[in-house]
């Protein structure tokens, strides 16, 4: 995009990233803060919002984004809904995998820029992801309170897998990402707000709706059917909206948001299964590791552990167990982990992340290339790490509880490490 050759601009990403994530490590492993962290608030919320839009906005600019994702599937499905027609209908269902709401923002970027300009389209496509996701970082410095809010605010902005997401690949996790942030932050006080906000992340992209019910073990179990409610709400109102232009084939989207099962890409489980046995033990697989981790959440509740290290727990398992993981759930953990005052996990398992997601991403945005073995292997084992190292910590510091559930959301201001 900036005229760069690929070579150059390949450096330059890993340079960027690899350098956020080595700052990451020495914010998380320095001494802790002397001071309360209550003073200069506004001076310091402006410097890690612009260190964050600055950052990303600098690697938004070496590569277009995955060229499949951006010019494949937003430009074309941006363009059928844009010309009045389905994109939940054929020939374009096997790329319509999520609830309506995005496909209209794509169709209103293809309206803007209805034919050329492919480098601008990219461009401004992308941008809400990249500024929603930089905007986590001073959330967290406002939901953390104490000492370690302003290292976890940084520890956000310069996490290279946050980075990478919304900008290398151009996907909109971040968006969702947000939404499920705020709701487990405010389950305890706010249940129905909660709910509301998980619904509306579900409503952009399904998964935050999977860890329902780990936020259920903060819920009075008289709540639970309201909670869910909420949660799926918006995105049903979506699809009655979409419904009313294109009845034809809704029922058809909503199946296919609901059955998708994302493409293997190395991480995860994936190379324990070879690519010759295809696809059909994903579903199986994805069932078993679903009883496991409903199994972990019960446990961790009847335990007394804080709601936001369930959640936390139960996306690392998933990201380190399932066959079909894509490069950007990578970033479903980081915000929730430090909001829980894990920075240490966060920093270093970004790190380890890192050379996975940026092979995978400039891969996508660049020429095809293999990625090696080794780099998924490493995300796996890191990944799979972490959940280990979190469930001891967590398991440890918990004890039995019969309290009400809203008290389970747990401190967010002490350090974990």
């Amino acid at each position: 995009m900036t005229g760069l050759s690929v070579g150059t601009a390949t450096v330059l990403a890993w340079v960027l990233l690899a350098g956020a994530g080595a700052a990451g490590i020495a914010i998380a492993l320095a001494p802790a803060p002397a001071g309360s962290g209550a003073g200069r608030i506004a001076v310091r919320l402006v410097a890690v919002t612009l260190a964050a839009l600055c950052l990303r906005a600098a690697v938004s600019l070496l590569f277009d984004g995955g060229t499949y994702d951006i010019f494949f599937a937003y430009r074309r499905l941006g363009n059928e809904l844009r010309l009045g027609g389905d994109v939940f209908g054929p020939p374009f269902s096997s790329l319509a995998n999520y609830p309506p709401v995005i496909y209209w923002w794509w169709s209103l970027v293809a309206t803007w820029l209805p034919s050329g300009s492919p480098h601008l389209f990219a461009l401004v496509v992308r941008a809400p992801y990249w500024i929603v996701d930089a905007a986590i970082a001073p959330v967290l410095a406002l939901l953390v309170r104490g000492r370690w809010r302003w290292r976890t605010a940084w520890l956000y902005a310069l996490n290279p897998i946050a980075i990478a997401v919304p900008t290398l690949h151009g996907q909109f996790d971040s968006i969702p990402a947000l939404c499920l942030l705020l709701g487990v932050a405010w389950l305890a006080s706010h249940p129905a707000r909660a709910a509301w906000l998980v619904g509306i992340g579900a409503a952009v992209k399904v998964w935050p709706a999977y860890f329902v019910p780990a936020l259920l073990a903060g819920v009075r179990r008289a709540e639970w059917r309201g909670f869910v409610l909420r949660v799926m709400a918006p995105a049903l109102a979506a699809f009655a909206v979409y419904a009313v232009f294109h009845p034809d084939h809704i029922l058809q989207g909503i199946v296919g948001v609901i059955i998708y099962v994302p493409h293997r890409q190395g991480l995860g489980t994936s190379h324990l299964f070879p690519a010759s046995w295809g696809d059909p033990f994903i579903v199986p697989v994805d069932i078993a590791l679903a009883s496991f981790v409903v199994w972990v959440v019960v446990r961790c509740a009847r335990r007394g552990v804080a709601v936001v290290d369930i959640v936390a727990l139960a996306m690392l398992i998933v990201l380190g167990l399932a066959p079909a993981i894509s490069d950007q759930y990578l970033m479903w953990p980081m915000a929730i982990l430090l909001l829980g005052g894990h920075r240490r996990i966060a920093a270093l398992l970004s790190v380890a992340l890192t050379p996975a997601t940026l092979l995978i991403d400039i891969t996508s945005a660049g020429p095809n290339a293999p990625v090696p073995i080794a780099a998924p292997l490493l995300a796996t084992a890191a990944t799979v790490a972490s959940a280990l190292v979190l469930w001891r910590e967590v398991w440890t510091r918990a004890e039995p509880t019969l309290s009400a559930p809203g008290a389970r959301l747990g401190a967010t201001t002490l350090p974990a490490e």
